[in-house]
């Protein structure tokens, strides 16, 4: 039993994915969508296609071509769709404390859902303690598997050191199908009251010595029931000093599957998580319904490239 297998399931099912980390991160992709000003354009075309001759033809063209501009899907209550941003958190895992970061990549243009024409967006995740730590990609799609925010994939790789004497490693890589959502999109908000969900993560695990075909590598597929349920908006304190009104949402799970190595991931419980507009996740308690105390907590320490919207 490693504690990096219990930290990525939980990861899988809050947010809170290619190997080590690694992979194309383009930030340049964009979808071409009808803004709603191309009539305007078509008008225009029209009258200079006229004014020059019925024969010439060349306004009208030209016109409806200028009606289209780049445009992404956005949710500012969870901004994937900005790069180059970072937050930083205190984090506890099974009483131990440590430091976590994320960071924003912006589009991920080489993803298989983005060929369809989806936004999906890649957001690094590094958790540091003494005893444990994995730093994992994620894969998150904005109206992508219909509205709303949705988490598609996740890999990268975990260390922990052995009673304290040895360091041993190894590599996730993990598929939801279907996608799970866990936000409604930007106008919903606070008036979706709850959605349920149902996905089975194929996940893909090897241990330091064991790569791909090799004998340390271990595939478990395990199915995730559960309901979203919106808590309202209130104000709140962070510890970044900012007083926020913030978005919460519980998640409520039960597992079915046996997990990788047989790791005791959570069988069932539930996840409170808190979102501010403009940073996106800002609060994060996991409970295990067998445990006493929570299994992981995140808070917000610090930030930059976001800032709060009001």
């Amino acid at each position: 039993m490693k504690p990096q297998q219990i930290s990525l399931s939980i990861l899988a099912l809050t947010l809170g994915v290619a190997t080590g980390c690694e992979g194309s991160l383009d930030q340049g992709y964009e979808k071409d969508v009808d803004s709603g000003d191309a009539g305007e354009g078509e008008g225009e075309g029209e009258g200079e296609g006229e004014g020059e001759g019925e024969g010439e033809g060349e306004g009208e063209g030209e016109g409806e071509g200028e009606g289209e501009i780049p445009e992404n899907c956005t949710n500012d209550w969870y901004p994937v769709h900005e790069a180059g941003w970072s937050k930083t958190f205190r984090v506890t895992f099974e009483g131990g404390e440590g430091t976590g970061t994320e960071t924003g990549y912006g589009p991920l243009t080489d993803h298989p859902l983005a060929a369809t024409g989806a936004d999906i967006y890649g957001v690094n995740t590094l958790i540091e303690s003494s005893t444990w730590t994995y730093n994992i990609i994620q894969s998150v799609g904005c109206d992508s598997e219909g509205e709303g925010m949705f988490l598609h994939d996740y890999a990268g790789d975990w260390t922990t050191s052995l009673f304290g004497l040895i360091d041993i490693g190894g590599t996730v890589d993990a598929t939801l199908s279907p996608g799970r959502q866990f936000l409604p999109p930007e106008y919903a908000v606070n008036s979706t009251g709850n959605w349920n969900y149902n996905y089975t993560t194929t996940m893909i695990s090897s241990q330091d010595g064991g790569g791909a075909g090799e004998a340390g590598e271990t595939t478990s597929s395990i199915n995730y029931e559960g309901t979203f349920v919106e808590a309202g908006v209130s104000s709140m304190v962070l510890d970044t000093g900012d007083s926020v009104m913030a978005y919460k949402v519980t998640n409520t799970f039960v597992r079915n599957g046996s997990p990788p190595f047989g790791a005791p991931m959570p069988a069932s419980g539930y996840i409170e998580q808190w979102y501010v507009k403009g940073l996106g996740l800002v609060k994060e308690v996991t409970i295990d319904d067998a445990a006493p105390d929570p299994v992981l907590t995140k808070d917000l320490t610090s930030y930059s490239g976001l800032s709060i919207i009001e």
